[in-house]
This record gives C-alpha cells, structure tokens and sequence, in this order.
C-alpha cells in the first residue's frame, strides 16, 4: 500500500511518491482515482467507530447503532457535527434535532473525509466530504446554547498547521488552497455570541502522516492533553481568579479612602477590569468585576466614543465624574438606547484609570463606581488623588504575574 509523507497536497507530489513505490510511471486509473476517488477510504474507521459507541453507550446491546438521537438526552451533551454536502453544494449540520436518525458513525466519517485524500463518504443519496472546507472550527451551531445561558463558556479546540507557507507560485497554489479552506476559517467560526476560549494544539505529525505506530498516536493524545490542560488551567481559573482577587482589593481600597478621608459611609462600591474584545477597536468590556452580582450593566460593552470609560481609555489619563454625568459621556444617541436601560440607577460617581505594562503597552482600565452621594470639594480632590496612587500602585506589583497569563497579542486573543 502506498503511504505519502507528502507536506503538502500538490497531486503531483502524492503521485511522485506513489510512483517511486511502484518503480514505474503511474497508470491513467490511479490519477483518476486520487483525483476522483481520494487516497483512501474511511469504511474501516466508520465501522470501528460504530463499534465503541455501541459498548460505551449500550454495552447489553450488541448490534445497536448509535444515532443523533442518542445524544442531547440522559444525561449526554448534545452533539453537533458539521460536514459539506457535495450533493446539494451546502453545509450540512448533523444535530440530534436536524438529523436524529443518521448513525453517528457516519456522520463522523462524513465529517472527516479530506478532499483528494478521502474518498467522499455516502450517507443515503447525499455525498459527503470533510466540513472544514465550509467551516473548520464551528462553535456556531451552539449560538442558541450561549444565548439561553450567557455565562456559558465554548471551548473549541484546533489542531494549528505547523507547516511552512511556501511561495504560492502558478502551479503550487492548490495545496495552499487546501490549507487556507481547512485552517483559515478559525478566527471567523469563533466570531460567537458569549464567552469562548479557542486552544490552538500544536502536533509533530504531517497532515497526510498515515503509517503512526499506536506509541506514535498515544503519545500525540497525551502531549494534546497535557497541553490543553495547561491552558485551560491558566485561561479558566488561575487568570480570572487572579483578576477578581484585583477588583476585591480595589474595592476595598477604594472604601477605605472613602470612609477615612471623606468620613461617610461608602456604601456600594463597584469594581470591573474593562478591555477590548479581540480585534475590537471602538469599545470596552467589563469583563473581570466585583460589586457588580445584583446588576444588569454586569459585562456591559462600553462604547469608546460616548462613556466616562473611554474617555480615560483614550487619552489614557484617569477620569473622576460626579452624576449628574456630563451628556456626550453618558451614553447618547440612539445606538445606545438599550444600554441605557441596563445602566445602574443609583451610580452617582465613576472613576477610571487606565493601567499600562511596564512598556507602557495599555493593557485594560480599571473602573470604579459607587452610589454614594460625593460632595465637590477639595477633600474630594484628594480622595480621588489618593485612590488613583493606591490603585496604580497595586497593580503595579502584579502586572508581571498578569501579563505572564496573558498571551503575546493581549487579554482577548482568545477572546476570553
């Protein structure tokens, strides 16, 4: 059996390797057949496949065929599997609602089979081929999933092409297709409503590395695993553990400046680590915060132009504004009629500051706001002064540990 190591797609180059094996140049039917047909087929996995879903899930079933249905009740995640349907030229969805019926072996096997490399798989009149052609990292099918809960958290999980970008010439440029299709479409599925953190697993195998040892592929598993454990452990507890321990400091001091200085009661004071989501440029999220439980305003997206907070953010200079708040900062216009409505009723001040690393890089904004009724006096002036020291002071001595849990583009890169 022929076995390409090929790094790329280019036909030529599979068939150059198929040729060398055979000692000899390759017949009309073979290129019709990798062309037509693909490399190989998924029966045996798709068999394999049916087989360990039947013990797993219905061990005193024997000859039970696992379906769609089968998921998404008892217990058991919903499962979603996307595949293209060269049939009807459209992305086919496999869902327990859309396609209860279809064994999900075969959906699997539809959903896997690489163009040239696999032979499009048949599920009743309809042929299939690997849904990453389409949509290669689909966390969309879960959109309605995220809007019924809104702290619900996607973790979708890649597998990066490593590989070297060769100089796209005139006749190499279907490999690079290929790969585009395949791993260009990542940033794109993950454009979801809510939280979603995306792990990008690097693999030490070529894509068309067939002849694994069984070592070989558990030991791709165990550094996967080991890797992703790694990550989510920094992305989904160490890092916003770190953060909420930041604004409960914060508040606190922020209270203690309030009562000793001013001698009144703080009463509730409020605190959020506001940043930009991924490749947003005109807003801020309250992402991180405290004091926030009982609020609709909780993670709010805070326009730039319009706010008290990008105000600050802007010029990168703290901001202190007693209410009633100034109108061009207090969230004007129609585009912003609906946040209006989630504002906090009582704020009566806010004060933000910015926060930058030590290469003066701004990172995110710390925003403050209370309901206590401040008088403008010259006490005030040194309340506020005295919070800001306090807070840039704090975060001074953390901000290594917090850029250490952050990645090299920011704290949204992956869109946590």
């Amino acid at each position: 059996m022929c076995r390409p190591f090929a790094q790329s797609f280019l036909p030529t180059t599979i068939l150059a390797h198929c040729d060398a094996v055979r000692g000899g140049r390759q017949p009309p039917h073979l290129t019709a057949r990798v062309f037509i047909g693909g490399l190989a087929d998924v029966q045996r996995f798709r068999t394999v496949l049916g087989t360990l879903l039947q013990r797993k899930l219905y061990p005193a079933e024997p000859g039970r065929i696992v379906t769609m249905a089968d998921f998404g009740r008892d217990g058991r995640p919903t499962l979603k599997i996307v595949s293209a349907n060269l049939s009807t030229r459209s992305l086919q969805l496999f869902s327990p609602h859309r396609t209860p019926d279809v064994a999900v072996a075969d959906a699997v096997a539809a959903s896997i089979c690489l163009p040239i490399i696999f032979e499009p798989w048949q599920i009743g009149r309809s042929t299939f081929v690997d849904g990453g052609i389409v949509s290669n990292l689909p966390a969309w099918p879960f959109d309605e999933e995220r809007e019924l809960d809104p702290q619900a958290l996607t973790i979708a999980v890649e597998i990066a092409d490593t590989s070297n970008a060769p100089v796209v010439r005139r006749f190499n440029w279907i490999p690079s297709a290929i790969r585009t299709a395949l791993f260009g479409s990542g940033e794109l599925n993950l454009r979801v409503s809510g939280q979603a953190e995306q792990l990008v697993l690097e693999s030490s195998l070529n894509l068309l590395q067939f002849d694994l040892t069984v070592e070989q592929a558990r030991q791709e598993v165990r550094d996967g695993e080991a890797a992703a454990s790694v990550r989510l452990d920094k992305r989904l507890f160490r890092r916003p553990e770190l953060y909420r321990n930041a604004c409960e400091v914060t508040r606190g001091l922020a209270e203690d400046v309030i009562e000793s200085a001013l001698e009144i009661n703080a009463k509730r004071v409020r605190v959020a680590i506001a940043v930009p989501d991924r490749d947003y440029h005109h807003s801020l999220r309250l992402r991180f915060s405290t004091g926030y439980e009982t609020h609709a305003d909780e993670g709010m997206l805070m326009p730039i132009e319009g706010s008290i907070l990008g105000e600050a953010w802007q010029a990168q200079e703290s901001r202190f504004e007693l209410a009633p708040f100034p109108d061009k900062l207090d969230l004007p216009g129609d585009a912003n009629r609906f946040r209006r409505k989630l504002l906090w009723p009582k704020l009566s001040w806010q004060l933000c500051i910015p926060i930058s690393d030590k290469n003066g890089r701004p990172r995110f904004a710390v925003y403050i706001g209370g309901d206590a009724k401040l008088k403008p006096d010259e006490r005030l002036e040194v309340a506020v002064t005295e919070i800001e020291n306090a807070v840039n002071e704090f975060f001074s001595l953390i901000i290594e540990e917090l850029s250490e849990l952050e990645d090299d583009d920011g704290l949204e890169k992956h869109h946590l």
